[in-house]
């Protein structure tokens, strides 16, 4: 008796694989973009905290993210986003994130009016 398997023995098992597969990479696909856009929500939160330690010694919000006791986002190296501030007061100013390199097509935003993180997965926004 012949050992091995048969070509119907192999082809089931392709075709087992292949529809597992067309489950598991879009979810795999998704839990990376989550854990990219993590990345974002933790360097807006630092921004936070450095524009709410400038609004305290100054009382009145930097017009650049440069002036902020914090590292520069947008001069860190090998980022995936780009960062942008839109002042106003404590209260109503906007911090946007926007993807580049591996994150491209992600947007996050920080809106202080309704202190909400926003994240967009599907964005086309421009990295300052």
């Amino acid at each position: 008796m012949k050992k091995g398997f048969t070509m119907l023995e192999i082809l089931i098992v392709i075709i087992i694989v292949a529809i597992l597969a067309t489950f598991a990479i879009p979810q795999y696909l998704k839990a990376s973009k989550r854990a990219i856009a993590a990345e974002a929500v933790t360097t807006i939160g630092a921004i936070r905290g450095g524009l709410a330690r400038y609004y305290q010694e100054y009382m009145t919000l930097t017009a650049t993210l440069s002036e902020l006791d914090v590292d520069n986002p947008n001069e860190v190296s090998n980022r995936n986003f780009g960062y942008s501030f839109t002042g106003g007061t404590l209260d109503t100013y906007e911090v946007k994130a926007c993807g580049k390199n591996r994150a491209d097509g992600i947007e996050v935003t920080y809106d202080a009016a309704s202190n909400t993180i926003d994240i967009n997965y599907e964005s086309e926004c421009v990295p300052q």
